[in-house]
């Protein structure tokens, strides 16, 4: 899926394979596996509506529920010991950019069925003591500026989800993004 969506490549028959072998190998995916299945297909959305593929990919509710259980498993403590080592940072980094990436997925998508568990994955996944990378916030304030412009849920995105000071770094760095970059610039950030 990376190289399909480094490439810009929307090949038809690689990405039904991916949806019809899907409950093989999504049970076993870890966060980074996840943040993949959901970055490339954000990337691929403009190259599969060319193609006149108007659904978006039915692999992205499995992906959400996936997700959902990997957050779930990082709250409850049973990813592993104390012990820190190089896996389980990049682990824990993955988890922790996961929310943002299948966020902003679902809004570019528009899959407003999931617009609520897009949002649940954000309040378990982001803290609210932590500050975002530069590609998190962007992805987060697409999935924000959706929730508000289609008044999905409560119509106030992720102003209750949050913190007043990283909804402005979302904006923030959204806005330092030149609208003449911003395809290229989501095509190729942190695939």
């Amino acid at each position: 899926m990376w190289g399909c969506a480094k490439l810009g490549m929307a090949e038809h028959t690689f990405l039904s394979a991916v949806e019809d072998t899907a409950p093989k190998w999504l049970p076993r995916a870890v966060a980074p596996n996840i943040n993949q299945v959901a970055l490339a297909y954000g990337a691929l959305q403009q190259h599969l509506l060319q193609q006149q593929q108007q659904q978006p990919p039915q692999v992205m509710v499995a992906v959400v529920e996936r997700a959902q259980q990997l957050l779930s498993s990082q709250n409850n403590g049973s990813l592993g010991s104390s012990s820190v080592n190089r896996r389980s940072m990049l682990l824990l980094q993955s988890l922790s950019t996961m929310p943002a990436a299948i966020g902003w997925c679902v809004a570019i998508w528009d899959m407003q069925q999931l617009a609520g568990a897009a949002k649940a994955l954000v309040v378990s996944g982001v803290r609210q003591s932590s500050k975002l990378s530069s590609s998190s916030a962007c992805r987060l304030w697409v999935l924000h500026a959706w929730l508000v412009q289609h008044q999905l849920l409560d119509g106030q995105g992720l102003a209750a989800v949050l913190t007043p000071a990283q909804l402005a770094q979302c904006e923030a760095h959204s806005a330092a993004l030149p609208a003449s970059l911003d395809k290229e610039y989501w095509q190729s950030i942190e695939l």
